[in-house]
């Protein structure tokens, strides 16, 4: 899998407010971390902001009250319902995964002349039964190079079939191996599907089909909302992969990207409107550096070849290695330091170290889940608790009170998943995580962990993709509309109740007039067409799971909603829907 807390090809410096959050009682999460020095990464960042509904744009939201009512477990992949186009790839010498590698004679190809010649378009990859991977399919209607993931594609037309593809690697004898997407036909114009091949010196090695959404940002919201861009600056090794700022210098560890070797750049911000590269640190041999993290006069790097690097930055604008743990040959993906541990992943465990003296760290213990057979991936601390991601083993809460004896002390697991990273708060004295997974339909989940032997699930929070024009002809007015109705619409939904508001809902799907009292009825099934019988579906995920960019500007407000309540985007379940979230 791929690196975490991937960013820009650029260094952004921001500036971001962060809100501090009350001492827990034991045995959750302690008091929170404090910025060291001139900043870095606090382990307590969830601070004491409200728990905010993804749907609601009020403008400030309540405190949570710590009821919640938990979620099912459906996994992220979709239902397999089948090839998803009817196109194919040709198996005889055809061209190298072009445009002539592939049969879209069963295809409409004149409904691709409605595909725009723009957007970042995300494609879900079926390759055999029950198996998905996904990539981005980047086009430029301002005449730049299109691209699939972050290599530059070679487009090919015919008339209304088009097709793309790239070279992906190359051998000393000539030969290379390319991947094509061939688009087959469309139903709206934001939406497609296709089938795709990889090919070597011209034969299809592998094929499959793939169906695409098109992405917009979230409810709306520009790029960076609420964050200040305040300087930017290239970073010029390999493809950056974690940054960390102490001591007004910031630490950019880069991933090897085609011919890009990694390393470690440093840069001045001690005036962040104006940062200054000041070096850059690689060595032959060992260029995969994913993770960063610094203590004192320490600075710690991940690395895939030789463990994790200590640096002495004494001197902060002149890093210098002083030694590499655990020593020899070790494959590091993260790093993590809560107080005088420091937590890294390497090879099949969590590694804590003590850090008393941080430039002679001390290994403790090693952790894997007993049965352990993948890779750690990312972890948090506070205090005593150690919160791992073991990517296909899930998530698991681990007691470290004693540090040569760890004690799980619960897990979080699902069917094909790919725990990737967390982050821990308390909130109204409920400790919860917010973890997330990497992978096809992926997502945020907000657990309950209070009790680490039962975890909760009581939230999550998934961006969908624009909502398809074609079934977006207008605004739901009613519950009652027939199931053939597919619209996207405005329903009323109640703000979390805080100090003064009731505890009331309206109707799922009902946009009631301005002012109307709300009832105190629950949603039915019935409010949202075809999720009675769903095992899959909660009426009001059916109702609301399209988010519209555009509703802000749509939606007619006469003064607001009533008041405890806010306008949320809402989807009557129908094809798009269902293709939205498999």
């Amino acid at each position: 899998m791929t690196c975490s807390r991937l960013v820009p090809l650029t260094l952004l410096v921001m500036s971001l407010a962060l809100g501090g959050c009350e001492p827990p009682p034991p045995p959750t999460p302690t008091a929170p971390g404090v910025a060291d020095d001139a900043g870095g990464k606090t382990p307590s960042d969830a601070g004491t902001e409200p728990v905010q509904d993804g749907g609601t744009d009020a403008g400030t939201a309540p405190e949570w009250d710590g009821s919640a009512v938990p979620l099912e477990e459906v996994g992220n992949w979709p239902e397999d319902t089948g090839p998803l186009a009817t196109c194919r790839a040709l198996t005889t010498d055809t061209g190298n995964c072009g445009l002539s590698s592939f049969d879209l004679s069963t295809c409409d190809t004149a409904s691709l002349a409605r595909v725009p010649d723009e957007g970042v378009h995300v494609l879900l990859h079926r390759s055999a039964p029950s198996t998905f991977y996904s990539s981005v399919l980047t086009l430029r209607g301002d005449g730049g190079t299109p691209s699939i993931g972050s290599r530059p594609a070679t487009e090919e037309r015919r008339g209304d079939a088009r097709a793309y593809s790239v070279t992906t690697s190359s051998s000393p004898d000539g030969g290379s191996r390319r991947t094509g997407v061939a688009l087959c036909e469309s139903s709206t114009g934001d939406t497609f599907t296709g089938c795709y091949a990889s090919c070597r010196n011209g034969q299809v090695l592998s094929q499959g089909t793939f169906r695409s959404r098109r992405m917009d940002g979230a409810r709306g919201e520009g790029v960076a909302s609420g964050l200040e861009l305040v300087s930017e600056n290239p970073v010029d090794v390999g493809t950056p992969a974690d940054v960390y700022v102490h001591r007004g210098h910031a630490y950019v560890v880069s991933l090897n990207r085609g011919p890009r070797l990694g390393g470690l750049t440093v840069f001045d911000v001690r005036n962040p409107a104006a940062p200054v590269w000041v070096k850059t640190v690689q060595f032959e041999g060992d260029n995969y550096w994913n993770g960063v993290w610094a203590k004192g006069d320490a600075l710690y790097v991940a690395s895939a070849q030789r463990g994790v690097l200590v640096f002495d930055i004494t001197t902060p604008a002149e890093p210098r290695l002083v030694s590499n743990l655990p020593g020899g040959v070790a494959n590091n993906h993260t790093v993590f330091v809560d107080g005088d541990r420091l937590y890294a992943t390497i090879d099949e465990s969590v590694v804590s170290f003590d850090i008393s003296q941080p430039l002679q760290p001390v290994e403790l213990y090693r952790y894997a889940p007993e049965g352990n057979y993948t890779f750690p991936h990312d972890m948090f601390a506070v205090g005593d608790r150690l919160y791992a991601n073991f990517a296909e083993m899930g998530f698991y809460v681990v007691d470290v009170k004693d540090p040569r004896a760890p004690v799980t002390l619960g897990a979080y697991t699902y069917e094909f998943q790919y725990s990737h990273a967390n982050a821990v708060g308390v909130f109204s004295g409920r400790t919860l995580v917010f973890e997330g997974g990497e992978g096809v339909g992926e997502h945020l989940r907000v657990l309950d962990i209070t009790d680490p032997a039962k975890i909760v699930k009581i939230g999550r929070f998934q961006l969908a993709p624009r909502c398809p024009s074609t079934t977006c002809s207008g605004w739901a007015r009613s519950s009652t509309s027939p199931g053939t109705r597919r619209a996207c619409g405005c329903w009323m939904s109640p703000i979390p109740p805080g100090p003064g508001r009731p505890r009331t809902t309206t109707p799922s799907g009902r946009r009631t007039r301005t002012g109307a009292s709300p009832t105190t009825r629950a949603p039915s099934a019935s409010a949202c067409p075809g999720t009675a019988s769903s095992t899959r579906w909660t009426p009001r995920a059916a109702c609301s799971c399209c988010a519209s960019a555009e509703r802000r500007s749509e939606v007619p407000r006469r003064g607001g909603p009533p008041p405890g309540y806010a306008w949320r985007p809402a989807f009557f379940r129908g094809e798009a829907c269902r293709d939205v979230w498999g």
